[in-house]
């Protein structure tokens, strides 16, 4: 009898390639943007997703029923697991991913597995931009998830969450091995905490050295961002997010050479510049204050 697996992986694009690659197992696409928004501390999975679901909406990403019916549908699937002979985490090595395998590795470490395997697949490649025979030839990367690796998610998903950064930083100066991409993604979550000089994170700080340079579109821009990453993490829809923040905060740190939004799709003729005001908080003579509405989270804690 065939053995019935479940494989987990961090979005569309990846199961789009692994079908294509003919993997014969279920899928499920975990699709949420951890980096970004509240994720506190003392929920269950069914009340994180609500919040989660309230976050993502107020993006305008979808509408908050959709969202919320994705979760649900997301996490009964989850919470079913032992009806699969198999489960495979199947991620890649940036922030994204990284913290979407803390948070499953913790649901798994609290459950009782019974009969199913629990076995995971992580390299540094991007999973969607694989061809269906080089993304095949990684299942030969498959190892079974152990009590280590489960101790350390619990560990660490658990730091991310809490209302101060300690827990979180305290895992650069402990041994994360066994999680071999986790320590990177940390240090690169902490980068995103503001600066104590300007209030910029290193995303914002690289944003606006970019425009600070030259006048750039969306797609322009985006890209430029995205060769200053060692491992790229953020997706336009963030980015976006980000820009937003600069245009609706007072005063404005970005200006739009037309419209008042910032236009998709990317191919848009849209020019995005720096204001007066950008310029004086990235050479650190003002320093970036957020309107209470636009305030950010990271994990647990609301800066």
């Amino acid at each position: 009898m065939p053995e019935k697996t479940l494989i987990i992986t961090n979005g569309d694009g990846a199961v789009h390639v692994m079908k294509a690659a003919k993997i014969k197992a279920d899928f499920l696409p975990w699709r949420d943007v951890l980096h970004e928004g509240p994720v506190p501390d003392g929920l269950s999975l069914k009340e994180l997703s609500l919040v989660r679901a309230q976050y993502l909406s107020s993006l305008g990403w979808k509408e908050k029923s959709d969202i919320i019916q994705d979760f649900k549908s997301r996490d009964k699937k989850l919470y079913n697991f032992k009806i699969y002979d198999k489960v495979i985490l199947w991620f890649e090595h940036d922030l994204y991913d990284q913290l979407q395998i803390l948070q499953l590795l913790s649901f798994f470490a609290a459950a009782a597995m019974g009969r199913t395997k629990l076995t995971m697949i992580c390299r540094d490649q991007y999973l969607g931009r694989q061809n269906p025979d080089q993304l095949k030839k990684m299942i030969a990367d498959e190892q079974d998830v152990t009590k280590a690796q489960l101790s350390l998610a619990q560990k660490a998903w658990h730091g991310f969450r809490q209302s101060r950064s300690d827990q979180w930083r305290a895992l650069l100066k402990i041994d994360t091995s066994c999680l071999p991409f986790l320590k990177k993604a940390v240090k690169r979550m902490i980068e995103e905490y503001p600066s104590e000089k300007t209030g910029l994170s290193r995303t914002e700080r690289e944003i606006l050295k970019i425009l600070s340079k030259d006048d750039c579109s969306f797609k322009k821009l985006f890209l430029s961002y995205q060769e200053t990453e060692e491992i790229e993490f953020m997706g336009d829809g963030s980015f976006k997010n980000i820009l937003k923040g600069f245009l609706e905060n007072s005063p404005a740190l970005l200006k739009l050479s037309y419209g008042d939004k910032i236009i998709f799709p990317f191919e848009s003729k849209q020019v995005i510049s720096i204001t007066p005001d950008g310029i004086k908080i990235l050479l650190a003579k003002s320093k970036l204050k957020y309107k209470p509405f636009l305030r950010k989270w990271i994990g647990g804690l609301q800066l």
